[in-house]
């Protein structure tokens, strides 16, 4: 007789691991981040080059309180839940770099888009990564970003 838990407890268990408030806030980060991965797939990047674009990072950035560190760490940490449940969609550095962005410009927060890389040993040769610099902050997106050298920045969205 299998005691394994099937994929429908595994998933209400990870819906109890959750505070009951966040439950909603993360339904939706999903969303977001499935609907990028579809519109990266499937649309042209003619549409997806704004979303995309690496530009300049901004000379002087906006200095952060205390307050804005905690909700901007406060949100990464609901993207990384919400990604943590891919199922179908492929929930990368860079659908949840896109997304965080998107949410953090909505708050008000400045953020920049950066791609970096680096050299891997073995079959592969090197390994790509996106992550965004929130006025210094680094919101790594997955992976350490300071295992990267970056060689992009998108453009920073937000409050001006």
């Amino acid at each position: 007789m299998n005691h394994e838990p099937g994929p429908d407890q595994k998933s209400i268990r990870a819906i109890r691991r959750h505070r009951l408030m966040d439950i909603p806030l993360i339904s939706m980060i999903w969303i977001a981040l499935a609907l990028t991965d579809l519109r990266l797939k499937i649309l042209p990047y003619r549409f997806n080059r704004r979303l995309l674009h690496p530009g300049m990072p901004d000379t002087k950035p906006r200095i952060l309180d205390r307050h804005e560190e905690r909700r901007i760490q406060a949100i990464s940490l609901l993207v990384a839940r919400a990604a943590s449940h891919s199922y179908v969609f492929n929930m990368s550095c860079l659908r949840r770099a896109v997304v965080l962005r998107s949410i953090l410009g909505l708050a008000g927060i400045d953020a920049a888009l950066v791609y970096g890389m680096r050299r891997v040993s073995g079959v592969e040769g090197i390994s790509a990564h996106a992550w965004l610099d929130a006025g210094g902050i680094i919101l790594d997106c997955g992976a350490p970003a300071r295992a990267f050298n970056a060689f992009g920045q998108g453009e920073a969205r937000g409050k001006r």
